[in-house]
C-alpha cells in the first residue's frame, strides 16, 4: 500500500472514530472488538478518556465529550498486551470490570433458551409463529 494511501485511510479511520466518540456524549459507546482497533487509534481513544475532549481533524479547537465506554474482545488483551500488540496503559484504563462470557459452543445448554426467545421476538416483529419440529430441537442439542 503506498503512503499515501495509508495517510489517507488513516485519516478517514481517525475521523470517523472522533465522529463515533462525539455523537457518543452524553451516552455510553460499545466498541466490539477493541483488540483489532488499530495502535495509533488506541492512543487517540486513551486520550479522549484521559482528558474527556476530542480534536477534529484539521482543527485546533479541542471538543469536550462525557460518555462511557463498554468494550469487547475476542482476544485476551492481557496477551495482546505482552505481545505488543495493544497498548498496556489503554488496558489498564479499560481493564477496571471485567466480564468473562463464555463463548457458547461451551455453553451448549444456553442454546435451546437463547433460540426460543429469538423465535419469540421475531414472532413478535413478524407477526407469525414458528414452533421448532423435535427435529430441530435435536439439532439445537448438537
Amino acid at each position: 500500500m503506498s503512503t499515501e494511501l495509508s495517510r489517507s485511510l488513516y485519516a478517514k479511520i481517525e475521523y470517523i472514530s472522533c465522529r463515533i466518540i462525539e455523537a457518543a456524549n452524553g451516552s455510553t459507546l460499545f466498541l466490539d472488538e477493541i483488540n483489532s482497533l488499530p495502535y495509533v487509534l488506541q492512543g487517540k481513544l486513551l486520550t479522549a478518556l484521559e482528558t474527556k475532549t476530542i480534536q477534529r481533524i484539521g482543527s485546533v479547537e479541542y471538543i469536550k465529550v462525557d460518555f462511557r465506554l463498554i468494550t469487547a474482545a475476542n482476544r485476551d488483551l492481557a496477551e495482546i498486551v505482552a505481545l505488543g500488540e495493544f497498548r498496556a496503559d489503554l488496558y489498564y484504563r479499560l481493564n477496571v470490570v471485567n466480564i468473562y462470557i463464555p463463548p457458547l459452543r461451551e455453553r451448549k445448554e444456553d442454546i435451546v433458551p437463547l433460540a426460543n426467545t429469538f423465535i419469540e421476538y421475531l414472532e413478535k416483529q413478524y407477526d407469525r409463529q414458528k414452533i421448532l419440529s423435535n427435529k430441530e430441537y435435536k439439532q439445537l442439542h448438537v
